[in-house]
């Protein structure tokens, strides 16, 4: 379960990210990349939520469910990672080499394997998707995004991981498309997968750090259990909310 919580939200790069290096024009226009890091981030959940409670449609309850564990693991991770990372590399790929290792524990091999055969249909993209996060996009961050936005980000990911597993030399080919467009800020070594990890990043010897204020010493498997904790707890309280009409937990 662990396992399962971490590989769906790590989410191999952000969508953005992949926007703006694919994408031939321009980067990321929309800015959605801060955006969703922002504290404003949760005003967007919640009105998602009422925005569902309101139509009574629980077909996008699966998809609130991915974002809100996708911002709590966020914000338990990447402090840690910070405090842990080395300077010679980057925190994407602090984030690769953690997906390297935990699907690698349950015997995939993310340098081989295309991840789009793993779950055939994480890169599909519904329209309710569109209905559900582009008003309250707008809403919260006052900036116009579009369909063909997100759209271009979900087709943009399957298509590099479904083909990106079998390219024997990956980093020349993105140095190459890098240098051709104009994608000067891209670093080959943050989009593709390699056989590495760095065991700091596991704090197994439960080294103490400061995080703002406060001292831990989580090591990182106690740090996941404590975010999947807190992310079934706020699911408990939506689904209390929208099933039992039980605000006081939601509030």
């Amino acid at each position: 379960m662990l396992f399962r919580f971490n590989f769906i939200v790590f989410n191999f790069n952000s969508t953005p990210a992949f926007y703006r290096l694919f994408n031939l024009f321009k980067g990321d226009k929309y800015g959605i990349y801060d955006y969703f890091k922002s504290p404003a981030c949760n005003d967007f959940i919640i009105d998602c939520i009422i925005s569902l409670q309101k139509n009574n449609d629980f077909n996008k309850l699966f998809l609130i469910y991915g974002m809100l564990s996708h911002k709590i693991l966020n914000d338990y991770l990447y402090p840690f990672i910070n405090v842990f990372k080395d300077n010679t590399y980057s925190f994407n790929t602090a984030l690769n080499m953690l997906d390297y290792y935990y699907t690698k524990k349950d015997g995939i091999n993310l340098t081989k394997v295309s991840i789009c055969k793993l779950f055939p249909n994480s890169f599909t993209y519904y329209d309710y998707m569109d209905e559900l996060i582009r008003y309250p996009i707008v809403k919260n961050f006052k900036l116009m995004s579009s369909k063909s936005y997100f759209l271009r980000c979900y087709k943009t990911k399957k298509k590099f991981y479904k083909k990106y597993a079998k390219v024997k030399y990956k980093k020349v080919l993105l140095r190459m498309w890098a240098f051709l467009f104009r994608k000067r800020v891209v670093k080959p070594n943050e989009y593709y997968y390699k056989d590495e990890i760095d065991i700091k990043l596991l704090n197994v010897k439960k080294v103490n750090h400061k995080i703002g204020e406060n001292e831990y010493n989580d090591s990182l498997e106690e740090l996941l259990k404590k975010a999947l904790f807190d992310v079934v707890n706020k699911i408990k309280a939506i689904n209390s909310y929208l099933i039992d009409n039980n605000d006081s937990k939601f509030k």
